[in-house]
């Protein structure tokens, strides 16, 4: 049992809609909310009601500008875990990609995402015990 997660309650909000991956010259992290996708941010922060605590986000932008306008409104600051990144953002060993585990690199990229993401759901735990955070993730 991890008692950090005890009573915390954790809204998990994926990006709003985005540019399209297609066409995108940019460095995927780089990649922002479309119009509809900056819109659908100002729709998250209207709907909140309930006291947050604090805010986190993965370092992608198209998840910091989800939560800006939910930031503002309730006057918190974003939190950036790099836990919350898509595998894509995450520069796995080279031992990974050209070694002997490269045939089993992606179920080796996928046990590290959960292990990151389990990390960041301690870390707001044991720094909001028994609050309310909400945390953007890309997907």
């Amino acid at each position: 049992m991890i008692t950090a997660l005890d009573d915390l309650t954790v809204d998990l909000v994926p990006h709003a809609q985005s540019v399209a991956r297609e066409g995108w010259t940019g460095k995927e992290p780089a990649r922002p909310l479309s119009p509809q996708g900056l819109s659908q941010a100002g729709s998250l922060a209207a709907g909140m009601r309930d006291s947050i605590d604090a805010i986190y986000s993965s370092p992608a932008k198209r998840c910091v500008q989800t939560v800006e306008p939910l930031a503002r409104s309730f006057g918190l600051s974003i939190a950036t875990a790099p836990g919350l990144a898509t595998p894509d953002g995450i520069y796995q060993p080279r031992e990974w990609t050209e070694g002997f585990f490269s045939p089993f690199q992606r179920e080796l990229g996928g046990a590290w995402m959960a292990g990151a993401a389990l990390a960041v759901l301690i870390a707001m735990g044991n720094a909001h015990p028994g609050g309310h955070v909400v945390a953007c993730s890309a997907r």
